[in-house]
């Protein structure tokens, strides 16, 4: 990693943490955040994912409207931190512990480079 991807890294790092706090504590279910790039593509590579723990988990934010209120979170942090996301349905993805173990054995970063 060269030192302007370690720029992006820490910066997205500072960012999504926020977010994460902010999240624990307002959405019922969610338990951690991560991101998947590719520096020489972004911030159009950006791959946002919100982890819940199981699918019925993630099927209540959704009914709850969280999952809107996490993607706006998400996008405005993200802007601040003056990081530019074309289109937040496409790079915010919301997903599960419960799935990611029945389809990829656990392996997120397997589950998000098939993308």
């Amino acid at each position: 990693m060269n030192k302007s991807e370690k720029k992006i890294e820490n910066n997205l790092v500072n960012t999504l943490t926020k977010v994460c706090k902010i999240s624990l504590k307002e959405v019922p279910g969610f338990t951690w955040i991560t991101h998947f790039l590719n520096y020489k593509r972004f911030p159009e590579s950006l791959i946002v994912v919100c982890v819940f723990e199981t699918n019925a988990e993630l099927a209540a934010a959704k009914a709850a409207d969280d999952i809107d209120f996490m993607r706006d979170l998400i996008h405005e942090h993200l802007g601040c931190a003056d990081i530019k996301i074309g289109d937040a349905q496409q790079q915010i993805h919301f997903d599960t512990e419960e799935a990611c173990a029945k389809e990829h054995s656990g392996n997120w970063q397997q589950r998000y480079r098939q993308q």
